[in-house]
């Protein structure tokens, strides 16, 4: 079987990679990702950690009669943001592959 981490230690990418994944962690962290629903009635907004920062709630929503309304509301922000997040960690892990590819060939 092969050892692809003798390969990449070889190509000396595995510490690169670890840089790279690094600093876009790092980039990622602060990034600030908003998420809102009922024509934003409510608004969520995660960092790149995915930890939730702040939450908007339209006063509207504050009666008690609201209570489900405000509850699916709050699910659909999260949902959306959380997609958000995911696409922006998918973008950034495109964006660092150039740079991994194009440094194995320079030594």
């Amino acid at each position: 079987m092969i050892d692809f981490s003798d390969i990449l230690k070889g190509l000396n990418l595995d510490e690169r990679l670890k840089e790279n994944t690094n600093r876009m962690e790092e980039k990622l962290a602060k990034l600030k990702i908003s998420g809102e629903a009922g024509g934003g009635l409510v608004s969520v907004t995660l960092n790149g950690r995915g930890y939730l920062c702040q939450v908007a709630i339209d006063d509207s929503l504050m009666n008690p009669s609201e209570k489900k309304i405000l509850y699916d509301l709050l699910k659909a922000a999260m949902r959306i943001a959380s997609k958000k997040l995911a696409a922006a960690r998918s973008q950034s892990m495109l964006d660092l592959l150039p740079d991994v590819l194009s440094s194995s060939g320079t030594e």
